[in-house]
């Protein structure tokens, strides 16, 4: 299935699982952004090469499934080879993404079944998803506000707003109102995640003004992004998300920091710190930007023990 016309499957074809696995990524990824379906081929193709991209996708069997989740938790039979084991969220994402593409080729007419329907996604660890320490982020922050205007700009944007890192990436100066009147309207911003998805995020006074600083500074160009980069001799250009992740991986480095300081991590660490200091869940949830509460209740809504008593002392 090459090129850019559209085949629709039918069942009455005969289908390989590398072909259907490509007919998912090129139509129901269609729309959403590069890092998503980035996401979804590097775990589906890790399948298609667990069953075989050439074989036959009418041959797969259910219980295939079975093996490939167990092997992916380190659990595989003698009789098959073993994977390299993986985090608890790693392997949720995996069986997601198995899922998510079994039922759509049932949805297709492609197979008489959903084979992962009954596909067990793991438990999550209780403590939930930390993120990026305390301790990192301000060491971060003090070196970025001591070396780049630009760099702390950016990074306070992204510690005050829990924003995706494709949210700063296509930051535009038009999603901004720094000019109003009203400070709470400036600290206002328009991000676009995970395709074409747009959801307004609030920054605080801090990353304002150092957003400010950056934009009185930032050269003139065509190019309307907000955050821009270049290379020695190369001429300015919008910041791209690999170079978003490298000025993190820049300070943590310079620093010699512990510990995973990834911009997502600071997403993490921006929820549970709202959390801690009693925001309501369903608050969260929409300053993240997560269609279902549910979602942040997986991932935020488990506390640790210490965590609980302070709070039951405080409203007690």
């Amino acid at each position: 299935m090459a090129g850019d016309q559209i085949i629709v499957l039918t069942r009455t074809q005969l289908v390989c699982v590398g072909d259907a696995i490509e007919a998912f990524l090129r139509l129901e990824m269609a729309g959403l952004s590069a890092q998503t379906a980035h996401w979804y081929r590097v775990r589906l193709e890790a399948l298609g090469e667990w069953l075989g991209p050439g074989r036959a996708l009418s041959t797969v069997l259910e219980m295939e499934l079975d093996e490939y989740r167990a092997a992916l938790a380190g659990r595989a039979r003698k009789d098959r080879r073993k994977l390299p084991r993986i985090s608890a969220f790693t392997l949720h994402g995996h069986v997601r993404a198995v899922k998510r593409l079994f039922r759509w080729l049932y949805q297709r007419d492609v197979l008489p079944a959903d084979l992962g329907r009954d596909l067990k996604l793991p438990k999550l660890p209780r403590q939930g998803r930390k993120g990026i320490s305390e301790g990192n982020l301000a060491a971060i922050l003090s070196a970025a506000q001591e070396g780049s205007i630009r760099d702390y700009a950016l990074l306070r944007f992204l510690e005050s707003t829990g924003v995706r890192r494709g949210g700063i990436e296509g930051l535009l100066l038009s999603d901004l109102d720094v000019d109003l009147e009203d400070e709470r309207l400036r600290r206002r911003a328009t991000v676009r995640e995970k395709g074409e998805k747009s959801r307004t995020v609030i920054m605080s006074r801090e990353a304002l003004r150092a957003l400010l600083a950056w934009l009185e500074i930032r050269p003139e160009i065509e190019d309307q992004h907000v955050f821009l980069g270049r290379s020695p001799g190369q001429a300015w250009h919008a910041l791209s998300a690999g170079g978003i992740s490298g000025i993190v991986s820049r300070y943590k480095k310079r620093l010699g920091l512990r510990g995973d300081c990834s911009p997502h991590q600071w997403r993490h660490r921006w929820a549970r710190h709202h959390l801690h200091q009693g925001m309501e869940l369903s608050q969260v949830s929409q300053l993240l930007g997560h269609e279902d509460v549910g979602i942040t209740v997986r991932f935020y809504g488990q506390f640790t023990m210490d965590q609980l008593q302070e709070s039951y002392d405080r409203f007690h």
